[in-house]
């Protein structure tokens, strides 16, 4: 007598890894959010407690928003840079302030992807400190933004 063995294919109903960032995959309810997430008012998973998200988001690799067929949400990051440097992305971006009223720039970051912003002062200047989101962190500053920042780079 021979045995066959029949395989089964699972469907689930979404793609939410246990590593999944705040803000970026969407829900209907709480049950749609992995473990320790709860589903926002703008309908995106988030720590529970928090109420709203204000990004967009990605729901079974379909993207809400973002840049048309590229599969990424893109988010702002604003960036002041105050006094003498240089702040740049490992993306490519740059910002620079040459002393006289601080610098104001806006970089394109994708929604849960890490990214690294690294201030060099100008000769003779110091990199003294991160603000905003970057507060308290070494330079080189790593965030992984789910929603639209704002941080900040000061050198004397």
């Amino acid at each position: 007598m021979a045995v066959l063995r029949v395989g089964f294919v699972l469907a689930i109903a979404g793609c939410y890894a246990p590593e999944a960032p705040e803000c970026v995959l969407a829900c209907t309810a709480d049950s749609d959010c992995i473990g320790g997430q709860a589903c926002t008012t703008d309908h995106l998973c988030a720590a529970s407690g928090v109420t709203a998200c204000g990004a967009q988001a990605v729901t079974d690799g379909a993207v809400s928003g973002g840049d048309a067929g590229s599969g990424t949400t893109q988010i702002d990051v604003h960036l002041n840079v105050n006094g003498q440097g240089i702040v740049t992305s490992n993306h490519g971006d740059t910002c620079e302030a040459t002393g006289g009223p601080p610098v104001n720039c806006t970089f394109k970051a994708t929604a849960g992807q890490p990214l690294t912003l690294t201030a060099v002062a100008s000769m003779g200047n110091a990199f003294k400190q991160w603000t905003g989101e970057c507060g308290g962190q070494a330079n080189p500053c790593h965030l992984t933004p789910t929603a639209t920042v704002t941080t900040g780079a000061k050198f004397n």
